[in-house]
């Protein structure tokens, strides 16, 4: 069986991600230096436009499932997303850490192809085979978190790598951390919306709502229906509560909601908060909110404005006090990668 080169000793609840990272840094970095060398070996999480990859938080599980089975595997990490747009337009490899974007030169053919997309059973099954994989290039697409399930499963639950990763706390934001910054293009944008929503680049403390329909934008894109009109008042009753609850200021706290119909902002709910409620706004002219979905809108590719916005709006879920979800994994991760402390249900604010 092929397991990780990671050596992080025996596991101890004080672990920590950098000591894994560090080690995996290394073998990493020797492997990008000498793509065409018998001894790299790559794992490619693959996205692109002939298959669905799912939205932001179905890609994260992704690219977190593949990072935990490339370290485990001895494997670089690499990412090839271009769907809908090419990912290193909006998000960069941090400085001094690793460098997941495709070598200029390559790294090889032949590669073996595991493809998982919306099927958790077959990775599960298939398993023995990725550790046994002796292919120097390996595509890996998914668009799940199974970490627990690897870490279980006989083909790696003995190997050193897994035993440290269990020990790690907050491992997707750990993952998150460690691949990604925003680029200056996406950086700027932030930092106009901060000001432009809340008039300051860094409010002290707002309560994001993430409100997901999932079917009210049938002129845009198909997904099935997550959560009715009907059922905004309880988002909005679960944000006083907490607010309350952490003793925020009524009168200087704003309730930023994050929602994928426009239809929301219609609501004799959302009116009769208006004055607590704020929504993401852009100091540029001529540029609005445009409302996409990165897998599943037809026409995202004449819409980049509206896939950097999707990219705003999860950063800045990310740097709430506390947050009322929905059932989406955009911003179920989000409050993950930002390690919001408070974060609740809608249903019963739990």
């Amino acid at each position: 069986m092929t397991v990780s080169t990671v050596n992080p000793g025996p596991p101890n609840p004080s672990t920590s991600f950098e000591r894994i990272f560090e080690e995996y840094k290394a073998i990493h970095a020797e492997m990008i230096a000498n793509p065409t060398a018998r001894s790299s070996r790559f794992l490619i999480f693959s996205c692109n436009p002939w298959s669905l990859c799912g939205g932001h938080g179905d890609r994260i599980n992704g690219i977190s499932t593949a990072f935990v089975l490339a370290l485990l595997t001895g494997r670089a990490l690499l990412l090839d997303i271009d769907s809908p747009i090419p990912l290193g337009m909006l998000l960069q490899p941090l400085p001094d850490s690793i460098d997941w974007r495709i070598p200029p030169s390559g790294v090889g053919a032949h590669p073996s192809v595991f493809v998982y997309v919306d099927n958790r059973k077959r990775l599960i099954r298939d398993l023995p085979f990725i550790a046994n994989d002796t292919s120097r290039v390996m595509i890996f697409s998914h668009n799940h978190r199974d970490i627990g399930n690897i870490l279980a499963s006989e083909a790696f639950r003995e190997s050193p790598g897994a035993l440290a990763i269990r020990q790690v706390e907050h491992l997707t934001s750990e993952i998150w951390r460690c691949l990604f910054q925003p680029t200056i293009h996406l950086t700027r944008r932030i930092e106009w919306a901060m000001r432009a929503t809340f008039g300051t680049d860094n409010p002290s403390s707002f309560i994001a709502i993430h409100f997901r329909s999932g079917d009210r934008q049938l002129d845009k894109w198909w997904d099935p229906k997550r959560h009715g009109l009907e059922t905004l008042e309880e988002f909005l009753s679960c944000a006083a509560r907490v607010e309350e609850e952490l003793g925020l200021s009524a009168a200087h706290t704003k309730w930023f909601l994050s929602s994928d119909t426009e239809d929301v902002f219609d609501t004799t709910a959302v009116h009769e908060h208006e004055a607590k409620i704020v929504r993401l706004r852009i100091d540029e002219p001529n540029e609005g909110e445009e409302i996409v979905h990165i897998d599943r809108s037809s026409d995202v590719y004449h819409q980049f404005t509206g896939v950097t916005l999707s990219y705003v709006n999860y950063y800045i879920l990310q740097k709430a006090a506390a947050i009322v979800l929905s059932r989406s994994f955009f911003g179920e991760t989000a409050a993950e990668i930002g390690r919001i402390r408070h974060a609740y249900f809608y249903h019963g604010c739990v």
